[in-house]
């Protein structure tokens, strides 16, 4: 009698782990590239928002200040009429007046804009721009010299708007044209009474992890006709 021979074929639970566990660590690393991929993807897209952001915001500081509008004001100060230019400027802020909004407002023929380098919670700074609406030389005046009409919040109702990436400091210049014996010079201070005329040039400079970075934009220097 013949005995019968089994030629079937299978795996034996040793081949079955192995196996299992090549496809395991095939899967984790397919699974960690796609994460890595992912991430990657996410950072790329986060830096054209960041440089899409930046480039607006410096389009929007190009516009603003190349349609500041020069002109004298006046006040009367413990009974005595001073006369001075409708900038300010210090090396974290700086506020003039501008025909131009940069929330797109035709209400009001002149704004007062304020940049100003504000502080962050994690550190660093950030640059900020706020938008008053002007109606005449009298609130002019009055916005050029009173804080408390200058508000610096999140909320978008109050008028803020946040500019370029923070930095671990953002410095502000002015351009002080030459004089009888002096050159042309960068100052950090523009005092309205002291000054005649607007600063020809504003610069921001942001300084990130030792790199400074700078953006230089020219201011007009014609007169309002509507100046008094």
């Amino acid at each position: 009698m013949k005995r019968l021979r089994n030629n079937s074929s299978g795996f034996t639970l040793m081949e079955v782990v192995v196996a299992t566990s090549l496809t395991a660590v095939v899967m984790s690393v397919l699974f960690m590239g796609l994460r890595i991929g992912a991430n990657a993807v996410r950072r790329g897209e986060q830096k054209l928002t960041d440089r899409s952001r930046s480039v607006a915001g410096m389009e929007i500081l190009e516009h603003q200040v190349s349609s500041a509008v020069p002109r004298m004001l006046s006040e009367v100060r413990d009974r005595v009429s001073v006369q001075f230019v409708d900038f300010r400027g210090s090396s974290t802020e700086a506020r003039f007046v501008t025909a131009t909004s940069w929330q797109a407002d035709h209400t009001r023929p002149h704004y007062m804009a304020t940049y100003r380098a504000v502080n962050r919670q994690e550190g660093g700074q950030q640059l900020v721009i706020s938008e008053t609406a002007l109606t005449d030389a009298a609130s002019m005046s009055a916005a050029l010299v009173d804080d408390s009409r200058i508000r610096f919040s999140n909320d978008p109702a109050s008028g803020t708007q946040e500019i370029a990436e923070p930095a671990d400091r953002i410095d502000f210049y002015y351009l002080q044209p030459a004089l009888l014996d002096k050159p042309a010079q960068w100052v950090s201070e523009w005092v309205p009474e002291k000054q005649k005329e607007l600063p020809h040039g504003l610069r921001l400079q942001w300084t990130r992890n030792g790199h400074m970075e700078t953006a230089t934009f020219l201011l007009p220097q014609y007169r309002d006709p509507e100046q008094r």
